[in-house]
């Protein structure tokens, strides 16, 4: 902003570039001597005593600029504070990072001993195929049923056109766009800056479960007063 009140205000002409544009030395020559210029414009103003008053203050330290500033700075401190602080460390209870749930503590147990499932299932391996060889090595593993923080919610389903909907991300959607990506045009940032699911993320988690939002804040402020 300091740059537009000065350089970029003093080195403005009527016609700008118009008239010489196509001429690249003359062009050349006018982007290096433009601060130049905007510089003896400025002095001569200064000179003549002529210098608007406007030019000693920049247009953010105005009263209005300020009060939208300090407007602008609560919203983001009111957003801030209404988050959830997964990482702190006086919570005694584990909290899932996408939706900010409580895990009850049978499922965070068994997370916290989920290295020992593994070297159970590692070593089970080996004495059944490797040592006593009572199983065959190439026979299929068991699937062992792992309890994670997606077991908690189940996913909700909504009716759409008289078919029932799942609110869940689509990792095979991502997969076919990166294959029609190679075959067709398509601008893989713009498409990231949706959700990939049938129902916006900002009415429910990835986990299922509907965002809170402030009117459950407002709603304990209020019970204060009743």
């Amino acid at each position: 902003m300091a740059i537009e009140q000065t350089i970029n205000k003093h080195a403005k002409t009527s016609g700008v570039i118009v008239g010489f544009s196509r001429s690249q030395p003359v062009y050349y020559r006018w982007c290096v001597t433009r601060h130049n210029r905007a510089q003896y414009v400025s002095a001569t103003y200064q000179m003549a005593n002529i210098e608007s008053k406007k030019c000693e203050t920049h247009k953010e330290s105005s009263l209005s600029k300020r009060k939208l500033s300090e407007k602008a700075v609560k919203k983001i401190m009111d957003t801030l504070s209404a988050f959830l602080n997964l990482f702190n460390t006086e919570r005694e209870h584990l909290v899932c990072i996408s939706s900010g749930q409580k895990v009850p503590e049978d499922i965070a147990d068994y997370l916290l001993k989920v290295e020992d499932v593994g070297k159970k299932s590692f070593k089970e391996f080996v004495d059944t195929r490797l040592k006593d060889k009572t199983t065959r090595f190439h026979m299929p593993l068991t699937k062992t049923k792992l309890k994670t923080v997606g077991s908690v919610s189940k996913s909700t389903q909504i009716k759409s056109a008289k078919n029932v909907v799942k609110i869940k991300a689509e990792r095979n959607i991502f997969g076919q766009l990166i294959v029609l990506s190679q075959e067709y045009q398509i601008d893989m940032e713009k498409v990231l800056k949706y959700p990939l699911s049938p129902v916006p993320w900002s009415l429910s988690s990835p986990g299922g479960l509907p965002l809170k939002t402030k009117k459950a804040t407002l709603l304990h402020k209020l019970e204060k007063y009743i």
